[in-house]
């Protein structure tokens, strides 16, 4: 089923809240973290009925931008976003209580901060490739699906007479509205445990005069599932504030693209390309600038991270030789500094495939399962 366009988020006036239990505060006035800015509380909760555990976001009740991000999710269906499990909203106060999956094992955010603790104390360390083109894959399916509506099982819009990607993005908004997130970052990024997938190996039989062979089913590793989360500054074409010529509002100053102050979908290929340059590098701020020490840009951050001055050694942090050259080249597609010149996401998916496909024969794809200290939660 398409997104719905213009229809306004139905939340239940029924609190359920009772079908919830308590397990201990993630981001709110009990607790240090800071998760969000746009939000009440963030706890972990456990569904009585099953022991499933879940997280609980407060969201602004009177705030109709906010209500979006339960509109987009219960809508948006896809196993490389964060999953929709429930939603009410009680009267006084008025507060919406969105459900939504438990990612076990942290974000990238958690993973890269750890991974820069054990380079600092232990020397160098690197994510392996093949886990970096596992991240790259399923965000860009997560976009592919909410910026064009193509999910897993449609065919590639990309066809011999289906002529420019424009032309094809033209047609793909009839039947779809354009939906971008404007915050993706490496904290946005959840990772979560997954099943192995199941794969035909052929294996002897068990009879030691018998030569024929059969097949069975053995499992292969793989990496965690990467789900794209926080969709509390996403915007749909279709809302009031698409239009806006200012949208500097919306996202973390740090992750935005060059083209300030206006988001486009493009602009979602850009931060991917950040956060993933941002895992090659073992970058847990990300490879924005902040401001020159000592300068007056320490006392104005917003200004400096609206500037472009911030962006303008992005291009400087190339991989060398620790990745393929498929992968760095592909990166730097992505955060090109002129927005029409970076893939729209249907076209990014199939430059990933492609790509992977040409590292794996060079033998720079090969699976590395993560140390156990990586997903550690603290």
């Amino acid at each position: 089923m398409g997104l719905p366009r213009g229809r306004p988020p139905k939340i239940s006036n029924v609190s359920r809240g009772g079908l919830y239990t308590w397990v201990r505060t993630i981001d709110g006035p009990d607790s240090n973290n800071q998760v969000g800015g746009l939000n009440l509380g963030v706890y972990l909760v456990k569904r009585r009925v099953d022991n499933k555990l879940c997280v609980q976001k407060k969201i602004d009740g009177t705030n109709k931008v906010l209500r979006r991000e339960v509109h987009l999710l219960h809508h948006l269906k896809h196993p490389n976003i964060v999953e929709f499990v429930d939603a009410f909203i009680t009267p006084k106060p008025r507060e919406v209580s969105l459900y939504m999956e438990y990612c076990d094992l942290g974000s990238l955010g958690g993973l890269i901060n750890r991974y820069n603790e054990k380079r600092l104390l232990s020397g160098p360390s690197k994510l392996p490739e093949a886990f970096i083109w596992h991240v790259f894959q399923s965000i860009a399916k997560a976009l592919q699906y909410i910026h064009h509506g193509l999910s897993l099982s449609d065919p590639s819009p990309i066809q011999p007479d289906a002529g420019t990607d424009e032309d094809v993005v033209k047609r793909l908004k009839k039947k779809w509205p354009t939906t971008i997130h404007r915050d993706i970052k490496l904290h946005n990024i959840l990772i979560t445990q997954s099943q192995p997938l199941q794969i035909p190996v052929e294996k002897p039989m068990a009879f030691p005069f018998c030569f024929l062979r059969t097949k069975t089913l053995e499992p292969r590793p793989t990496y965690p599932r990467i789900v794209l989360a926080d969709f509390g500054t996403a915007c749909q074409e279709d809302d009031e504030d698409w239009l806006e010529k200012d949208t500097r509002h919306a996202g973390t100053y740090s992750w935005m693209p060059p083209e300030l102050p206006k988001w486009t979908e493009r602009g979602d290929i850009w931060a991917l390309g950040a956060v993933i340059l941002s895992l090659c590098k073992i970058l847990p701020k990300g490879p924005v600038a902040y401001p020159p020490a000592g300068s007056r840009w320490e006392r104005d951050f917003e200004g400096w991270f609206q500037s472009k001055r911030a962006r303008v050694g992005v291009p400087e942090h190339r991989l060398g030789e620790e990745y393929s050259e498929d992968l760095d080249d592909l990166i730097f597609n992505c955060v090109k500094e002129e927005m029409e010149e970076r893939p729209f996401a249907f076209r990014l998916v199939e430059f990933i495939r492609e790509g992977k496909e040409r590292a794996k024969l060079r033998g720079r794809v090969r699976f590395e399962a993560l140390p156990g200290w990586a997903f550690e939660q603290k």
